[in-house]
């Protein structure tokens, strides 16, 4: 929320109510944003289906997945489905951003189906710094989009890297079929 300008809005999907507690409790980002912040409570996918039910598409030029670094991965916001209700809330230029930096899975997999599967085009982005400051900040991070004009000047800025694993036939999630076993990261 530091980052919105005076005509921004950003809006943040939380499952858990203490995160906003504490939020609002013991930092000032969302009351210092410039911007319009706004916390929705409640599962992000949930809350995306009954806000497009009530208020059509809420046209945002970046959805970013931010849910999958700990040890309980929210599957169903991975699948067909829930990337087909991300395409109904965004801009027909916007940009889908997955983190999925994961300490025992490798999600680049299934969010590689899923994309190709939605017909986007994807830059895999790969963070890990050099310096000992940054120790266990690796991110990797994936983004989606039709606009391949932006995704060609992410890359033209250096931030992309290609893939580090060949696409493994057969790992597409729905609501009806998921399989973790497939993502775990053995050699680790």
């Amino acid at each position: 929320s530091t980052y919105t300008t005076e005509n921004d809005r950003i809006r943040f999907y939380e499952i858990n109510p203490q995160v906003e507690e504490i939020a609002r409790e013991h930092f000032s980002y969302l009351e210092d944003s410039k911007g319009e912040a706004t916390v929705v409570l409640g599962d992000a996918r949930i809350s995306l289906e009954r806000e497009l039910e009530e208020q059509g598409s809420l046209g945002f030029d970046l959805i970013v997945l931010d849910a999958f670094s700990g040890d309980s991965v929210p599957i169903h916001l991975l699948t067909v489905e829930a990337m087909e209700l991300y395409q109904k809330h965004l801009k027909p230029e916007g940009v889908i951003a997955f983190h999925i930096s994961n300490l025992h899975l490798d999600l680049s997999q299934p969010v590689r189906h899923l994309i190709n599967h939605a017909e986007f085009n994807s830059a895999y982005i790969e963070f890990s710094p050099d310096d000992d400051d940054h120790l266990n900040y690796d991110s990797d991070w994936v983004l989606a989009s039709r606009n391949r004009l932006f995704l060609d000047n992410v890359d033209i800025a250096g931030y992309t890297t290609s893939w580090y694993t060949e696409l493994i036939p057969g790992i597409l999630w729905t609501d009806d079929y998921s399989n973790l076993l497939e993502v775990i990261s053995w050699d680790e």
